[in-house]
This record gives structure tokens, C-alpha cells and sequence, in this order.
């Protein structure tokens, strides 16, 4: 396709660096775009440089266009009593740095684990392994978490979306979609790569700064998306 469309593309691990060679295939099939997004700061930084004048764009991930509310409603959860409060465990590429949050943080706050994860065997130790959770149930695993502890971008996306406190472990020390997104809204100490920082992460959210920030965001999104659709 040639000119007056968008293309949106980004690495599977949420980090990347072009080759000599990838940057020319980029330059080559990418010349004729006038919008491009990405999901990163690093490759729209990268992108904008082989590209020059075309508009790169730092686009949000599409979970986090809907808030808290918009969530609830259309997937029609309802407000259930908890009985008890739980550490919400959600990994995909099951980091054992993951594994060590757990134990911390589990021995920290004191509360039950759920673990979200389709494995067969657990990767920690969790009171309750739930391996086939449908969407309305995982979102309501996290409106409804005390603390979630994650190694995912999406688990992250939702524990901020949410206003959950939460730890984010690297799973892959060149994974940067989960720091682009805390840069965003200044919590990168919910962010660690080591054992040692677990006693720095926060327990606690400022749930009105950040709900402040993602309306920005969501506005600029959709400035975004009606250009794409002007052109």
C-alpha cells in the first residue's frame, strides 16, 4: 500500500534494535506511509530517525483506552463482596524474578496469592491456580486485587488502568514496553530488575494522578485516530 494509511507495528518482546539491513527493508517499505505508530518511545525514536519527515506516533496500548468504569460496564461485572483480599499473580514469559517477587511480597503484605498462568505446574507458590480464565473473570481478578505482581506488559497495563499498587519484574533486560509506559506516568520504582529493589517498590497508588494522566493520554490518542481518519 502506498500513502494515506497508518501502520502499526513493534517487536513481540517490547524491545528491539534494527540491523544495518532491517533499517534499510524499513526505509524502503515505511517511505511512502504518512502515519505511522508504535508502541515504544525507543522505536518511535529509532523509526522518526530512518524515516525523517514522517509522523511517528507514541501510541497507547488499546486496553487502556477504556477506564475502570467503561470496563465494568461492558463486560457487566458486578460489584461482589470480597471476602478476602489476595496478591493477583499474572506472568506469561515466567521470569524467575517473578518467582522471587512472590515470596517477598507475599511475606510483606501477608495475603493469599492467585495466580493467573495456562502452565500446567505453577511457577510459584499460589493458594488458588486459575489456568483458564475468560476475559470478564481476569478483569475482574484485577479490579478486585489487592497487589498485583507481573511480568507482562498487559498485566501492567491493567494493574495502572485499575489503579492496583503492583510490582512489574523484567523478564528480559532489553524489554522496554513496560518502562515506556511507567515513564509515562513517573513509576518506575514499581519497575525492578533485581531482587534488591523489592523493598523500594510502593504499596501504594496515587490512583487521582494517575487517572489525571490517562485522560490526557486518551485524548491524545483520539487525535490521533481522527487524523489517521482525515486522511
Amino acid at each position: 500500500f502506498h500513502g494515506r494509511i497508518k501502520i502499526s507495528f513493534s517487536s513481540s518482546k517490547g524491545a528491539y534494535v534494527y540491523s544495518e539491513e532491517e533499517q534499510v527493508i524499513i526505509r524502503n517499505r515505511l517511505k511512502d506511509f504518512d502515519l505511522i505508530s508504535v508502541r515504544e518511545a525507543d522505536a518511535q525514536e529509532q523509526v522518526s530517525k530512518l524515516l525523517g519527515s514522517t509522523k511517528v506516533f507514541h501510541f497507547q496500548d488499546p486496553t487502556l483506552f477504556l477506564d475502570k468504569s467503561d470496563w465494568i460496564k461492558n463486560l457487566e461485572i458486578l460489584d461482589d463482596d470480597i471476602a478476602e483480599k489476595y496478591i493477583l499473580v499474572y506472568t506469561v514469559p515466567r521470569s524467575g524474578l517473578l518467582e522471587k517477587a512472590v515470596a517477598y511480597f507475599r511475606e510483606k503484605l501477608n495475603l493469599r496469592v492467585i495466580l493467573i498462568d495456562q502452565m500446567l505446574f505453577p511457577i510459584c507458590k499460589a493458594d488458588e491456580h486459575i489456568r483458564d480464565a475468560g476475559p470478564k473473570e481476569f478483569i475482574k481478578l484485577f479490579l478486585n486485587a489487592s497487589f498485583v505482581i507481573t511480568d507482562s506488559f498487559h498485566g501492567t497495563c491493567f494493574s495502572v488502568n485499575f489503579g492496583i499498587p503492583f510490582v512489574a519484574t523484567l523478564a528480559d533486560e532489553k524489554s522496554n514496553r513496560i518502562s515506556s509506559l511507567l515513564n509515562l506516568f513517573q513509576l518506575n520504582n514499581h519497575l525492578v530488575d533485581s531482587s534488591s529493589r523489592f523493598d523500594r517498590v510502593p504499596v501504594e497508588l496515587d490512583r487521582k494522578k494517575i487517572n489525571y494522566k490517562l485522560n490526557l493520554l486518551r485524548e491524545d490518542s483520539e487525535l490521533i485516530i481522527r487524523e489517521i481518519l482525515n486522511k
